[in-house]
């Protein structure tokens, strides 16, 4: 949970995309304002060795390089504008707002975002499925040709989507990701994690910051042991 600043504050951004597209910034103090961005950059192994160190997701800060101003398109009442990114390769930013009023918390932008867990729980030697926003990035997809498919796309190589789980006992896993799109990540939970309470953290290799969300691991088997067979549902 961020904290803000009482006269200029973030309270959303669009993601940018297609890549290098507009993205809209809603918020409060936004008269006579300046957008200045930060690239967020890590990489698979840093985010890894991170959490292996028993660090948790909310304390990195990945934001590197120096800032660049964004073009502002539309500043509508103080409180939205629509900006272009710095560059037209998708990557993670960290924004901030400058405006006479003072300066806004930063506020990250094209990192993934979980909406929900399939079942609401982890199941041990089974497949997990998780759905959001900004898994697999738009760079990702190939929007040419004939056939023209969404970003819903589900891609089993190329998606640069990495899954980690941290169990009850505090070991990491890293899972297998079976398909990713920018939607929804499947990913193979080994038979051998412990049940109890964990922490599923979800990257991929453009947005720069992981996603963490706080879950339980149920034995293999859970679901259809707990049916009831006298009951059918649609």
């Amino acid at each position: 949970m961020q904290n803000f600043n009482d006269k200029v504050m973030i309270r959303h951004i669009t993601n940018a995309v297609p890549s290098g597209n507009l993205a809209v910034i809603t918020g409060d103090g936004f008269d006579n304002a300046k957008v200045l961005m930060r690239k967020l950059s890590a990489g698979k192994e840093e985010v890894q060795a991170f959490l292996s160190a028993g660090k948790p997701a909310a304390d990195m800060n990945f934001a590197s390089g120096e800032e660049s101003e964004a073009e502002i398109v539309k500043n509508a009442d103080g409180h939205i504008l629509t900006v272009k990114t710095p560059d037209g390769e998708f990557s993670g930013w960290q924004v901030t707002v400058k405006s006479e009023a003072g300066v806004s918390a930063p506020y990250n932008m094209n990192v993934p975002e979980i909406k929900w867990l399939q079942n609401d729980m982890v199941i041990a030697g089974e497949e997990l499925r998780i759905f959001g926003q900004c898994f697999a990035t738009p760079d990702c997809f190939d929007l040419s040709g004939e056939e023209v498919h969404g970003y819903g796309k589900m891609l089993t190589a190329g998606h640069g989507v990495s899954v980690f789980l941290r169990d009850c006992q505090e070991n990491l896993h890293e899972l297998s990701v079976t398909a990713a799109s920018c939607y929804e990540v499947r990913a193979f939970v080994p038979a051998g994690v412990p049940c109890g309470a964990c922490t599923v953290y979800i990257m991929n290799e453009k947005s720069g910051v992981p996603v963490a969300l706080e879950t339980e691991v149920f034995p293999c088997g859970h679901l259809d042991a707990v049916k009831d067979a006298s009951r059918v549902f649609n």
